[in-house]
């Protein structure tokens, strides 16, 4: 099988403090922990071939039980392709592409990681990301990690221009009319409703420069 459909699948991952479902027991709890990290090694190496994976009307939520932070990603329409240098070879690096709605809003994403089969072996993998959510296109060139079950993450974040007004809820920035009670809302009313939640950073450890080419801001 080199190629696999998937059609309306959901995928539910919860976080219960230091244990995750998409976790595996990690080799030094166990009492045979240098064959465990050898038997790691060797599924990463397996030369079973996966192509490419289509996904079609996915859902797919990420809890987390302690903090009580739920995102949740639906209408999922991506295609995951991986490469390898040859036919017999295991593959190197992974693209994705397509686009899904967050928040109500519908972001178009396309990924490109150098080397994430052996993000569980604990070697970080580059990584290229264009996304365009709203009005906002950003550029990410960095590199992804895995430390201890957490993403770690790295580079460099450019964005060409940012407009306060993306962020707020049409309440808060006035109907056709121009409603001055609805302009004049306070500032916590109008980003109460931000498109990108800064809880979520808390679910990686991150070292990322961020440059933003112009800043509109809107009173």
């Amino acid at each position: 099988v080199t190629d696999v459909s998937l059609d309306a699948p959901k995928i539910h991952l919860v976080k219960q403090g230091e244990k995750a479902n998409w976790q595996f027991a990690s080799a030094s709890a166990s009492p045979d922990g240098k064959k465990e990290v050898e038997k790691t090694k060797q599924a990463a190496a397996s030369p079973l071939r996966l192509d490419s994976i289509s996904i079609i009307n996915g859902v797919f939520v990420y809890e987390d039980s302690v903090s009580g932070t739920k995102h949740a990603v639906s209408h999922v329409n991506a295609k995951l392709v991986s490469r390898a240098a040859s036919p017999s070879a295991r593959p190197k690096s992974m693209t994705l592409a397509g686009d899904a709605i967050y928040n109500g809003t519908k972001a178009v994403i396309a990924l490109t990681l150098g080397s994430p089969f052996d993000l569980p072996l604990g070697v970080p993998s580059t990584v290229t990301l264009k996304a365009t959510v709203k009005e906002i296109t950003l550029d990410w060139n960095g590199t992804l990690a895995l430390e201890g079950g957490k993403p770690s993450v790295t580079g460099i974040v450019k964005i060409p221009e940012i407009n306060t007004t993306t962020f707020a809820p049409t309440s808060a920035v006035g109907n056709a009319a121009g409603d001055a009670k609805q302009v004049g809302a306070s500032p916590t009313e109008r980003w109460s409703s931000a498109l990108i939640s800064m809880q979520a950073l808390g679910a990686a450890n991150a070292d990322v420069n961020v440059e933003i080419g112009k800043l509109i801001l809107t009173k």
